[in-house]
Order: structure tokens, then C-alpha cells, then sequence
């Protein structure tokens, strides 16, 4: 692939703020209206007045950052034992992790383009390429993809996805709401709350990060002692997206959570009669969403299957074609979050990913919410978002390596999942 030339991403250290009744200006960002809600924080869509572009900025509250989430956001375990470095020193592990996600580029992945974070102030501002036209599709919906327009974003996604486990980044959140379409209509694939970097061929998962009704079946596996492969969970949640796509509504489906676990690990996914699909593209599904992880389609074959490449007559690009390698010194792992006084401090560019509500740091401003605008991604919510009982009850699930000492998991009991909740990530 040919190189981009892109801005690197920046960390700010102070922050400038000017107010009036109509709007708020933050540094060279003038706030505009709010385009959507998540559990963690807002988004405001953000005017820059040098480049005169636009932006979407998420703000997050780092008090009620810390104290919800007290705890970084664990990186998978791992079957082979890492090493004493690695798990005495999680301010590097974190460190690294964002140094190579602000250096990630690639047509078909959201850009982190600017951190605004001022010690002195309660606030974290996260600046993102502002994508225009929102997600694919929310799903639940009658109105489905027709199979031409899932070929189209499907190979973009499929592009973005190869790109990311080049890069040694398991998503584990692949879903229609997750994958946002640009004014050219390219998809972009965002939300990385739930990513996690590997070392060697594969991540060895554990733990339900992600979201129910995407989850492949080894995921939902009881045992201490569970591991499963990061990147045939992407691969399963990429058949499930795909079904969602054409079908307009997810293969499996069951209003208890229980339920819901064992309709993905025991039944077989089923077609309805309309609308109608072609046999290459039952096929490809199918051989996404096998319930084996080792007779699960690979993400190269996937690229080759006839319906990806309509018979060989659209082949994908190569490997080398659609990846250059991120790589980070330790300079860069080092400045990648500059002035950071404590530990606590660099947790919150971590806890980005996890949920917690908190205050509207612009709610005196009055500025005008625009819903024909707000996303549906899972971390832009729209005014309806209903969360699940595991959310509004305050209940956390945690799963913690690198760390020597672990915190205790909560039991949960039996959950009722709405429509909205089993979308949602937990």
C-alpha cells in the first residue's frame, strides 16, 4: 500500500477555554452541537479553526473516571506466562498501547487525530476524524442491506480488519453500529473500548468483553483456565455482522442472557426465507460462523471465498498491498501521554473504553442537539439508548491480567436484555 502522509497525532498538555451563551471554545475548537451520548462522556462536534474542519471531540469527566473505574482496562490473558516486565509494569503496557493506536493509519480505521489533557483541568478531551454520515445500520431493522451494497462494506471492513491484526490488534467488537460510513461511503471501522494488543501469531483471550449477541461460542465457555483465539473471535463477530447486514437482525436471539449464551454455542444459524440470498453468500457466512473456532474461516480466506471476490473478478489487495507496519521506540512509548503526575492520570486514556455516566461538563451553553445527526455506535448513543440491567444497576464485570493483584468479580445474576441492551457492549 502506498505510504500516508498524515499528521501525527498530537498530546496537548494545556487547555484554553472561552465561553459565551452560543458556544464554547476550547483551544482552536469551537464546540457545536452534541451529536450523541454514551455512558462515559459526550461528543460534541468540534469546528476547527485552523484547518476549517470538523471533528467530533469526546469529553470525558476524569474524576468519575477514577473513581468507577479505578482499574485499567485489562489487555487479554495470555497462554504463555508474560513476562516479569510486562506484568510488573502496567503503566508500559498502557503506555504502548496508545502510542500505537495514535500511530494507526489506514482508509478504512477511525483516526485518533489530538489529545487535549491539561492537568489542572477535570477534563480529557479526545479529538477523532469526524465521520459524516454515522453507522452502516442499527440493527434491529426491517430494512436490511441489499447483498450489493454488504459485498461493498463488507470488503471495506474486511480491509480495516486486516489491517488491525497486522498490527498485532484484536477489535473484539466488530458490529454494524461499530463500522461508520464517511461522505465518500467508505466504511471506517471505531470503538476500540475493547481492543487489545497481542504478541506472536494470535491473542489468547478470556472473559465476555465485547458485545452478547456478537460473542463467539468459545467466548461464553466457563473456567478460570479458558482461552480462546482473539482473532476467530473477530472473525465470528464479522459473520455475525454480515448476517446483520443482509438479514437486518442478528442469527441468535433470546430476551435472558442465558439463553442467549446457549442459542449461540448449541444453535445452527438459519436463513429466513426472504429476503432472498444468493448461495456463495450463505456460504461464506456459514463458514464465518462455524461453531469450531479451528473450522472457523481465516480472515486470507475469507479474502479469496467467490462471493468476496465475485468468482475472481474482484480480487481484494494483498497483505502487503493494504498493511504497513506501526511500529513505536521507546521514546515514543515514553511521550506517548507527556505530564502525566500519577499513575490515576494515565488510566483515563484506558477507561475511554469502559461505561459510566457522568455530567454534561457544556449543559450551560445550551447548545442545540442535532438527532438527525447523532451516531448509533455503541460509543455515540442516541437519546433512546436503552442500557442494559448490568449498566443501570452499576454492576461491572472485571477481568484483570498484568496486574499481581486482581480484583474479585462481581456474580451476576440472571439478565433480561432488551432489544437495545443486547447491542450494546457489556
Amino acid at each position: 500500500m502506498s505510504p500516508i502522509i498524515q499528521r501525527p497525532t498530537r498530546h496537548i498538555r494545556k487547555v484554553s477555554q472561552q465561553s459565551s451563551d452560543s458556544y464554547i471554545q476550547l483551544n482552536q475548537y469551537r464546540l457545536m452541537e452534541e451529536i450523541g451520548q454514551g455512558s462515559y462522556g459526550i461528543v460534541k462536534l468540534a469546528y476547527n479553526e485552523q484547518d476549517k474542519n470538523l471533528y467530533a471531540l469526546k469529553v470525558l469527566d476524569k474524576i468519575k473516571l477514577l473513581k468507577n473505574f479505578a482499574c485499567f482496562r485489562p489487555p487479554p490473558a495470555r497462554k504463555a506466562k508474560p513476562s516479569p516486565s510486562t506484568h510488573n509494569n502496567p503503566l508500559q503496557l498502557v503506555q504502548r498501547e496508545i502510542a500505537i493506536l495514535k500511530k494507526l493509519s489506514h482508509p478504512n480505521v477511525v483516526k485518533l487525530v489530538e489529545v487535549l489533557d491539561d492537568p489542572n483541568d477535570n477534563y480529557l478531551y479526545m479529538v477523532f476524524e469526524f465521520v459524516e454520515r454515522g453507522s452502516i445500520l442499527d440493527v434491529p431493522t426491517d430494512k436490511p442491506l441489499d447483498e450489493d451494497s454488504a459485498w461493498k462494506y463488507f470488503r471495506d471492513t474486511l480491509r480495516g480488519l486486516e489491517y488491525l491484526h497486522y498490527q498485532k490488534i484484536i477489535h473484539r467488537d466488530i458490529k454494524p453500529s461499530n463500522l461508520l460510513l464517511s461522505d465518500s461511503g467508505h466504511v471506517k471501522i471505531a470503538d476500540f473500548g475493547v481492543s487489545c494488543e497481542f504478541e506472536g501469531i494470535d491473542a489468547f483471550l478470556s472473559g465476555t468483553a465485547g458485545t452478547p449477541a456478537f460473542m463467539a461460542p468459545e467466548a461464553l465457555m466457563e473456567g478460570s483456565n479458558h482461552f480462546y483465539s482473539g482473532r476467530a473471535q473477530d472473525m465470528w463477530s464479522l459473520g455475525i455482522t454480515l448476517y446483520a447486514f443482509v438479514i437486518g437482525k442478528v442469527p441468535f436471539w433470546d430476551n435472558y442472557v442465558i439463553a442467549l449464551h446457549r442459542k449461540i454455542k448449541n444453535d445452527p444459524v438459519i436463513f429466513p426465507e426472504e429476503p432472498h440470498l444468493s448461495d456463495p453468500l450463505k456460504d461464506v457466512i456459514l463458514g464465518m460462523l462455524k461453531k469450531d473456532p479451528g473450522h472457523r474461516l481465516l480472515l486470507q480466506e475469507v479474502k479469496v471465498h467467490g462471493w468476496v471476490t465475485r468468482r475472481g473478478t474482484c480480487s481484494m489487495p494483498s497483505e502487503e498491498e493494504n498493511c504497513h507496519l506501526v511500529t513505536v521506540t521507546e521514546e515514543e512509548i515514553e511521550n506517548c501521554v507527556r505530564v502525566i503526575p500519577r499513575l490515576d492520570t494515565l488510566i483515563l486514556v484506558k477507561a475511554m473504553g469502559h461505561r459510566k455516566r457522568f455530567g454534561n461538563p457544556f449543559k450551560n451553553f445550551g447548545s442545540t442537539v442535532s438527532m438527525q445527526k447523532q451516531r448509533k455506535s455503541n460509543s455515540i448513543r442516541d437519546s433512546k439508548y436503552c442500557p442494559s440491567l448490568a449498566i443501570a444497576n452499576g454492576q461491572v464485570r472485571v477481568d484483570i491480567n498484568g496486574i499481581s493483584e486482581s480484583l474479585s468479580k462481581l456474580n451476576l445474576s440472571p439478565r433480561i436484555l432488551t432489544p437495545k441492551s443486547a447491542f450494546g457492549r457489556h
